[in-house]
């Protein structure tokens, strides 16, 4: 998969250009410089603090929040000897569901096959809308160049709800559609105040599209947020590997705390989650942070999952610091 191509490039720029954030490694994808250095200084600014020490206090946050792809209600920052039970997560699961529902959306646009066929042009135009399973619209204003297999434009989203989220908002999208069909293989979104169930987002999804798969790439800032603590995203891999009834998916990346720095995620055991479900039945994801220090979240079922920690970072994830709901 490319997924394999991705991280032996990951690897060639940590040997080349070692940038680590407590074994973060910050990834930047080419394009336009100034966008670049603004993107890079966003993300530097986020991740001023450094790498986390997990500990009693942040662990069923830093890998709640990681797994889930954003901020989670319980405080990062109380007291070291408290492990109060949280409300829930009480967020979507947006590490899979934001691409799940960028790359639903591409796969119902694309140029008339009939244009495909007959244009005279190798450029051509593509403009429509379409509703949202469960509520909303999104519109789209696309070129597609037959020649160059290449497609750029925008996305509008109007509380464009799929799988229990809502997208609103314009992104630009910029991609490769296979010239013959029609059909697009992958695509780089960018956005800069892009709605995802209340959270202001900004950053980049790259998608690529495959028969049952949908690979992505995520650097995402939720800086601008005024409900909630900003967190960011970054170099986030996330695998969405389809079968009849659920999905299988594998997670890994950098999540940062403005303040109270970044830990790495990693999926150790692929989290399933069922066509009827909001959140994964079973899987397992470790996030690491300075010193070794680690916690390990456990999907129990689609209602609950419990946090291990190891706070003298010996790799003994031993102490139990309860069971948690997802919502």
């Amino acid at each position: 998969m490319k997924r394999q191509y991705r991280y032996l490039l990951v690897v060639a720029v940590l040997i080349a250009l070692p940038w680590l954030y407590g074994g973060c490694v910050l990834v930047f994808s080419s394009g336009d410089h100034s966008d670049k250095d603004k993107d890079e200084d966003d993300l530097k600014q986020v991740l001023a603090a450094g790498p986390a020490t997990v500990n009693a206090a942040n662990a069923v946050a830093f890998a709640a929040g990681a797994v889930a792809g954003g901020p989670a209600p319980q405080s990062l920052s109380g007291s070291s000897g408290a492990t109060t039970p949280d409300p829930g997560v009480e967020n979507a699961f947006r590490s899979m569901r934001l691409p799940a529902v960028l790359a639903a959306a591409l796969g119902r646009i694309g140029p008339d096959p009939a244009a495909i066929s007959f244009s005279l042009s190798d450029v051509i135009e593509a403009d429509g809308s379409a509703s949202g399973p469960c509520g909303g619209r999104f519109g789209y204003s696309l070129e597609f160049d037959r020649g160059l297999e290449h497609f750029g434009g925008r996305l509008d989203f109007a509380d464009y709800c799929i799988d229990g989220i809502t997208v609103s908002s314009t992104c630009g999208v910029e991609g490769i559609f296979n010239g013959s069909s029609g059909e697009i293989v992958s695509a780089r979104l960018t956005f800069e105040h892009l709605g995802i169930d209340g959270l202001d987002c900004k950053g980049a999804v790259e998608v690529d599209i495959f028969d049952g798969v949908v690979e992505a790439y995520l650097e995402i800032d939720t800086s601008g947020s005024a409900s909630a603590e900003g967190v960011a995203l970054s170099g986030y891999f996330v695998d969405i590997v389809s079968h009849p009834g659920y999905d299988e998916v594998w997670i890994s990346g950098c999540y940062a705390h403005p303040e109270l720095g970044t830990v790495e995620l990693e999926t150790t055991r692929p989290f399933i989650v069922h066509s009827e479900d909001r959140w994964p039945s079973s899987g397992v994801a470790v996030v690491t942070g300075q010193s070794a220090t680690a916690a390990a979240l456990t999907a129990v079922d689609f209602t609950r999952f419990r946090v291990t920690l190891d706070e003298g970072g010996a790799d003994r994830l031993s102490r139990h610091l309860g069971m948690h709901a997802w919502e």
